[in-house]
């Protein structure tokens, strides 16, 4: 256990196995803290050490032939911090359309190879400098989007193939040129999202780094995809 992140637990590490495995398969804290019969807040404190590992070694290079980008914004507040000097909201979380960090919904911006593996990001707020970096892991022909204007200054990269369907005019798949790959991935983002009955903000990339390690070994089976998480606890 020394230097791994089990190391001066008081948990026994079956109870650690335990925690890994259920938070891969979806399980809340809260229930998983039920069924091993721990402090929520002890078993909290697990989980966030093990998506923190999972965190720490996201990145990835990204390659392939066609590569879909897109964006999704979730709603994600303070959940379990104490607030007193911001107003109770009247509508909750119940922002439309686009939003930011600040406005509690932070966008998340993934890239999936068309068949493979999948990156994604949480950013405070949307930016051409932001996309930019994030598509420095991006080793691919062609890049697709929909028509957010904060693609366009793809259309001028170099070595780049930029396609884009017109979503506003609702255009959606034209033979090749769709987006429905990242569209669907986050589809399942937000139903895995759902199962904590909502998310803070500031441990939103924890949930997404662990949902697309999912994602990205998809193709194993339940042992070897179990084994593959527990991997990366073993090293601080």
């Amino acid at each position: 256990m020394t230097g791994t992140i089990f190391e001066d637990s008081n948990m026994e590490l079956n109870e650690w196995f335990y925690i890994t495995r259920e938070l891969q398969r979806g399980m809340s804290i809260n229930q998983i803290s039920k069924e091993l019969g721990r402090g929520y807040r002890h078993v909290m404190n697990a989980a966030h050490k093990i998506m923190d590992s999972v965190f720490m070694r996201r990145l990835i290079e990204l390659s392939g032939d066609d590569i879909e980008v897109d964006e999704m914004y979730q709603s994600a507040g303070e959940k379990g911090t104490k607030q007193i000097a911001r107003e109770p909201r009247k509508r909750g979380l119940k922002l439309r359309g686009r939003g930011t960090y600040a406005k509690d919904k932070p966008p998340i911006v993934a890239a999936v190879c068309r068949g493979g593996n999948a990156i994604a990001e949480v950013f405070t707020q949307l930016r051409k400098n932001n996309i930019d970096a994030f598509l420095y892991l991006v080793n691919g022909r062609a890049i697709f989007t929909d028509d957010y204007r904060i693609y366009d200054h793809l259309d001028n990269a170099d070595g780049i193939l930029h396609e884009s369907t017109n979503h506003s005019k609702k255009h959606y798949a034209e033979c090749y040129k769709h987006s429905n790959t990242v569209e669907g991935m986050f589809c399942d983002l937000r139903t895995w999202l759902r199962t904590y009955k909502g998310v803070c903000k500031k441990n939103l990339h924890k949930f997404v780094s662990l949902f697309l390690f999912n994602y990205n070994h998809r193709e194993l089976n339940p042992f070897d995809a179990f084994s593959a998480l527990l991997s990366t606890t073993l090293v601080r």
